[in-house]
């Protein structure tokens, strides 16, 4: 089980895409298509573990979509805290962390890759610097925006609760 600042692998949770229907028409999301999904109590209620966490913090879920040879540079989120990624469709792309990034005059930064298995759950920290190079075919993540921001739930915070969820359902 991956574990550090940066992103959190939720093991022995796997995605199950075949309820999974989208809306047509995308919104656009910070540049990208975001494709909400339409019957989300079907998708909360077919997984314990996105079962439980609603239960807990109330969200929305969607598909985003990145085409090939598109950069999304790093940034931090200007809301959102924390979210939960599962990758969906994926050729060739990396996600990338850096703390270092935006400090300093250095044209160098350390990096830390989050290396997604698909239909896999991920706890994402997105107020350290992060950035996609999606560099082959199409990229599609399902993504959870949790409805309190930042100031009101972190990574930190939530990556407590999800431990504890893990010990009580799996004893790891």
């Amino acid at each position: 089980m991956s574990d550090n600042k940066y992103f959190l692998e939720i093991p022995n949770e796997k995605f199950n895409s075949d309820n999974l229907q989208i809306a047509e028409e995308p919104f656009n999301h910070n540049g990208f298509y975001t494709h909400p999904v339409i019957n989300q109590e079907l998708v909360i209620n077919d997984n314990p573990f996105l079962k439980w966490l609603h239960s807990q913090y109330k969200f929305n879920c969607g598909v985003i979509k990145m085409p090939p040879k598109m950069l999304y540079n790093f940034h931090k989120d200007i809301s959102r805290g924390v979210c939960i990624n599962v990758l969906l469709e994926d050729d060739k792309s990396v996600t990338l962390f850096s703390e270092k990034v935006f400090k300093g005059t250095s044209h160098y930064a350390d990096l830390t890759e989050l290396k997604y298995e698909t239909n896999k759950f991920y706890l994402f920290n997105n107020q350290i610097p992060h950035a996609v190079f999606n560099i082959e075919g199409n990229r599609s993540i399902f993504s959870i925006e949790f409805d309190l921001n930042k100031h009101k739930l972190s990574y930190p915070i939530l990556k407590q609760k999800i431990r504890q969820w893990i010990i009580s359902t799996t004893g790891i």
